[in-house]
């Protein structure tokens, strides 16, 4: 004999669940109709119903929203409204613009039901994102700040690391497997590494940047160049940063220090020196010795 409603919803809550939620999967559905006619205990059922599959393959999160949709269905639009919300929000701050509904509702579908946390949502953004390819168009964000601080570093410490290294960092920094600051500490590793001269400077916490100063103005003033022309790159100034002192006994001398008179020595054998006022001048003042010493201007040259 068939059950009446009443007697199955005293059946499903007697098993302690809902009957809507009981007959809102197929296989669920059929386990009721077998207890209610078997007359299971609360134990067999619940035995029965963790062999299901519809068990086995749900998380625990996904089960209970699934009691919830059926059983308190408001409550269950405002918790999903919620995880949307925290979805969307936590990917605007990452990249500085908002995702598409189709990525939003599968972001904050996976969050809902899986319970994800902060730290997970963040990771599962971060791997939602084509970096490389939104770098082209301008990154905003937490993660285009991290973008402006790696690229500071790599100018700050002379390195040339390319596109592609800096957008893995930048994923890796999305799914939250790295940060700025152990970037900028590779970089600095990576420096030591390149300019051996100045291992001590960097760990002390100086950059290539300030470690080239002396040699930007001393070019910029020799050549008559406007400093903010120059940079860390130029290969004057990468010469000198490379710098070995000179071969003893037919090994290749260490990493040094190039003296400043040296680079100035260098720069003046550079073509553009002699388009200069200082090359005139020197010229001029070489000239005018050379009449002195020969007693044919006074030593003023007057």
């Amino acid at each position: 004999m068939a059950k009446s409603l009443a007697d199955q919803q005293e059946m499903a809550t007697r098993y302690g669940w809902a009957l809507s939620v009981l007959r809102s999967n197929p296989e669920l559905s059929k386990l009721f109709d077998n207890a209610v006619a078997g007359s299971y205990s609360s134990q067999r059922f619940i035995a029965e119903l963790r062999n299901t599959k519809w068990y086995k393959t749900k998380g625990e999160t996904y089960r209970q929203n699934e009691v919830l949709k059926n059983a308190d269905p408001a409550e269950y639009r405002r918790r999903w409204s919620q995880a949307k919300a925290t979805v969307a929000d936590a990917y605007l701050a990452m990249y500085g613009q908002a995702p598409s509904a189709n990525a939003l509702n599968q972001m904050a579908g996976s969050a809902f039901n899986m319970g994800y946390s902060s730290a997970e949502i963040n990771d599962m953004i971060g791997k939602s994102f084509n970096v490389a390819q939104q770098m082209k168009n301008g990154l905003g964000g937490t993660l285009g700040e991290a973008e402006r601080q790696i690229r500071s570093a790599i100018e700050d410490y002379g390195l040339d690391m390319g596109e592609p290294w800096i957008a893995r960092q930048l994923s890796y920094i999305a799914s939250g497997r790295t940060d700025v600051t152990a970037t900028a500490n590779y970089l600095q590793k990576q420096a030591m590494s390149k300019y051996g001269a100045f291992k001590d400077e960097l760990e002390q916490g100086m950059t290539m940047r300030d470690i080239a100063e002396p040699y930007k103005q001393l070019m910029a003033k020799t050549l008559e160049l406007s400093d903010k022309s120059l940079s860390i790159a130029d290969p004057s100034i990468q010469k000198a940063l490379a710098y070995r002192a000179p071969a003893k006994g037919g090994k290749p001398g260490a990493p040094a220090q190039m003296p400043l008179w040296q680079f100035e020595s260098q720069l003046k054998a550079d073509p553009r020196w002699n388009g200069t006022q200082n090359a005139q001048d020197s010229i001029m003042a070489a000239g005018r010795k050379v009449l002195s010493d020969w007693g044919l201007v006074s030593g003023g040259g007057n």
